[in-house]
């Protein structure tokens, strides 16, 4: 690829990165105008789901992207994640119920889980081997980017509901979206590595059943039905099966979804139990608040996305501050391997003759 051509795709890359979060973002002020128009009576019990369809599906199909672009290659998954992504939100602008909605909203998130992850297969292929271990200014622009779109996200959507119509919050992404698709299919030049592997479609299904079951039970449970009833009796042994036999699949797959040996690592434990933590804190600081700030307080929606301006910078400022220290400690040769002292070298005595055996190669 020219380096036109790359400046371009990482053009690309970032209004995708921006879709993806403005989406996630513009729905969550414009959630109140969104019930009060196709089910004022029953609605606002409906909201978790109109979050949550989104969700299970990105976290559904997300595991299998990774494995689509080594079967398919990066530039067709690419184009397809955003493809569907753009079927769901025209679906979404056009429902006419709290249902449809919910299940556009399902298939906006099947393209959805891609628009992130693939768009990072995407970037690493622009950098190109020459700017690895270089300067990690795609990834600070990326998060500014994203802090702007958290920003601004809640803010547009509350006020194309006030001054417009709540379904151009989903129309909008039609023409940016065929835009980055002509962009993408002109510009973006990747490498085709086809790699047959199989993919665990019963893993990710067993996966989503798991979700979906759970969340079933902790919306209907003590308010909908009984925590003794026999549907949620029925649901938490449906999530509690599903569970196990997703932990088997994962053990018995050639490929699965979600290795259990990353599970062995630290880090990683660590990194998924905080990951966890702020997608609820988030979840709650963000929907919530926005539909407290409508409901209670009687605050217009374009108004009460400006409460999350000071969140967005918090978040953008902290990704530039930390982004950076890594790279700096190892340019520096700064490690905490390094940075230990050297362990004492052997007495005389204790110090060992060398092997003199021939060894194979």
């Amino acid at each position: 690829m020219t380096e036109t051509q790359r400046k371009v795709g990482f053009v690309v890359c970032l209004v995708t990165i921006v879709l993806a979060l403005l989406d996630l973002q513009i729905v969550s002020a414009a959630t109140v105008p969104i019930v009060r128009d196709l089910d004022p009576a029953h609605g606002i019990d409906k909201i978790p789901w109109l979050v949550s369809a989104y969700a299970l599906a990105s976290a559904a199909m997300l595991p299998l992207y990774g494995k689509l672009c080594d079967v398919f290659g990066p530039k067709r998954v690419f184009t397809a994640a955003i493809a569907t992504f753009l079927l769901g939100s025209a679906l979404c602008g056009a429902a006419q119920s709290m249902t449809q909605l919910i299940a556009a909203r399902a298939v906006q998130g099947l393209g959805g889980g891609g628009l992130m992850s693939i768009t990072m297969v995407v970037i690493a292929h622009l950098r190109g081997p020459e700017d690895r271990g270089g300067s990690d200014q795609g990834t600070n622009t990326g998060g500014l980017v994203a802090g702007g779109a958290m920003a601004i996200g809640p803010w547009i959507g509350g006020l194309l509901a006030d001054h417009a119509n709540w379904r151009w919050i989903f129309y909008v992404n039609v023409p940016i979206g065929l835009a980055v698709l002509a962009t993408a299919a002109l510009a973006l030049h990747l490498p085709e590595q086809h790699v047959r592997r199989p993919l665990d479609y019963l893993g990710a299904g067993l996966a989503a059943a798991f979700s979906s079951a759970l969340l079933l039970m902790t919306d209907w449970g003590g308010k909908k039905y009984a925590w003794t009833s026999p549907e949620i009796l029925a649901l938490a042994l449906t999530s509690a099966v599903t569970l196990a036999l997703f932990l088997w699949r994962q053990v018995r797959a050639p490929e699965p979804v979600l290795p259990l040996s990353l599970f062995k690592v630290r880090e990683l434990r660590v990194g998924f139990a905080v990951q966890a933590i702020l997608g609820g804190a988030m979840m709650c600081a963000i929907y919530y608040v926005l539909v407290y700030l409508q409901v209670a307080r009687g605050i217009a929606s374009s108004s009460a996305g400006l409460y999350l301006v000071p969140l967005a910078a918090g978040l953008a400022a902290s990704g530039l501050l930390t982004g950076p220290l890594p790279h700096e400690a190892g340019r520096r040769g700064r490690s905490p391997s390094a940075a230990r002292p050297p362990p004492p070298s052997p007495s005389p005595s204790s110090r060992r003759r060398p092997d003199r055996t021939p060894r194979c190669g």
